[in-house]
């Protein structure tokens, strides 16, 4: 695990420039993902080689949309983060279908699977028949002793490629690769930041600056002083989905649930573009 920075640079994720910050806050609504995506749309400039691969997998499985991508991640990660079953996975992607079903009785439901344990695809074709399934079935990336070789790489960035241009992603963000798949979606899109379902932890960025909230309601907690609309707390932890961990100022933390808190965004004094050139020059 790399040490973190100290001091940490004002540009560290999740902050975003102050010269962007006003449109960008008003069209998406995760901005720090954003801003880390269009970085990430750039180093995953393709060669032409993997464009090629890419292209002949597309066609061979004939990947559509709608379609879920569902990242299940094992093997390394079980010593780290809880395991979850297959059914967690799919119960969300199921309550996907059944809203677009609403609108389109007829829809086909459809998923990229994408996994480091073999076993999870012979159990998704045999519990979910009903599913179109498609997944890299080259992939080596799986098979623990040739995890580090060029292949297993190669079918890495393949199965990233397809699960960030999925229409909705259910992963583990406690997964580097679930986080990484969710901000290069919002690079591809307007605003592809409610896309997604975490089984475990909220977004984050490791080593990110300080995360601030503020409170939308009052609220009482079982013990201590009451917390007042408006007042600011720092996050403490991304390890729930339905409430957080916060510090304030006059206590050393309290526990929130997450439709009272309302994210700060992060702006701070760099520039998108430093060396842009200014209309008129």
């Amino acid at each position: 695990m790399p040490k973190e920075p100290q001091p940490k640079p004002q540009h560290m994720p999740l902050a975003i420039p102050r010269d962007i910050s006003e449109r960008l806050i008003h069209l998406h609504g995760n901005p720090g993902a954003w801003w880390l995506g269009q970085f990430l749309k750039y180093m995953f400039r393709l060669q032409p080689y993997m464009q090629k691969l890419i292209k002949e997998s597309e066609k061979s499985f004939h990947y559509r949309h709608p379609i879920v991508g569902v990242h299940v991640r094992r093997t390394d990660k079980i010593k780290e983060a809880k395991y979850y079953q297959l059914e967690e996975y799919m119960e969300q992607v199921e309550e996907y279908f059944a809203g677009l079903q609403v609108f389109n009785p007829n829809v086909t439901r459809r998923i990229y699977l994408a996994s480091d344990e073999p076993r999870v695809f012979k159990e998704a074709k045999k519990k979910y028949p009903q599913y179109e399934i498609l997944s890299n079935k080259k992939s080596q990336v799986m098979k623990k002793n040739k995890r580090y070789k060029i292949n297993s790489l190669r079918d890495l960035i393949m199965d990233i490629y397809f699960l960030s241009r999925a229409d909705y992603i259910v992963v583990t963000f406690s997964s580097n690769i679930g986080r990484l798949v969710y901000e290069i979606m919002q690079s591809l899109s307007v605003d592809a930041s409610n896309c997604f379902y975490s089984l475990d932890t909220t977004y984050y960025f490791h080593f990110q600056r300080p995360n601030f909230v503020k409170t939308r309601f009052f609220h009482q907690p079982d013990s201590g002083a009451p917390v007042q609309p408006g007042e600011k707390l720092q996050l403490l932890s991304w390890s729930s989905n339905f409430r957080k961990e916060l510090s304030r100022k006059t206590e050393k933390k309290v526990v929130l649930p997450n439709y009272k808190l309302e994210p700060i965004v992060d702006v701070v004094n760099v520039s998108s573009y430093e060396f842009r050139q200014q209309p008129g020059t």
